[in-house]
């Protein structure tokens, strides 16, 4: 087991640590306020390379998040699709959820593209549809997500 994987059978919708990666500053800045505003932790990141730099620097003092947003859509670097997939090469796993302005067929060129994101949030989204998957996702076991 990971240090990253989630030990109980069903995390709180609340004080969740949540992984957010998005290259639009204003996009980032302004989620990641909302998530801790709804009472979350929120770590972020501009690329997947920053995502994974992060999680290799937190190897002795695992942060275990509790989900991911992820853009699909990097403009300068490594998107949701590849980051996940390198995630999964260091046996790093919990809950990632896409996030994109592009349609679903757009973003996702085959299924096997969309192995991995447990729910999609499409841009933009409001605080409505973002606690619905937070709550979608949280009810889930741990088990759900390959652990």
């Amino acid at each position: 087991m990971s240090e990253y994987e989630v030990t109980n059978e069903r995390r709180s919708t609340e004080n969740l640590h949540v992984l957010l990666l998005d290259d639009e500053a204003p996009v980032r800045d302004a989620l990641g306020r909302l998530l801790r505003a709804l009472g979350h932790r929120c770590s972020v990141a501009s690329t997947g390379e920053e995502v994974l730099e992060l999680l290799r620097q937190d190897t002795n003092a695992a942060p275990e998040f509790d989900l991911a947003l992820f853009d699909i859509k990097i403009i300068d670097g490594m998107g949701g699709v590849e980051t996940m997939r390198a995630m999964e090469r260091l046996g790093i796993s919990f809950p990632i959820v896409s996030m994109s302005g592009y349609a679903l067929t757009e973003i996702f060129a085959s299924e096997d593209d969309r192995r991995g994101f447990v729910e999609h949030l499409q841009k933009p989204f409001g605080v409505k549809e973002l606690k619905q998957v937070i709550q979608l996702v949280s009810s889930r076991p741990p088990s759900e997500f390959g652990k």
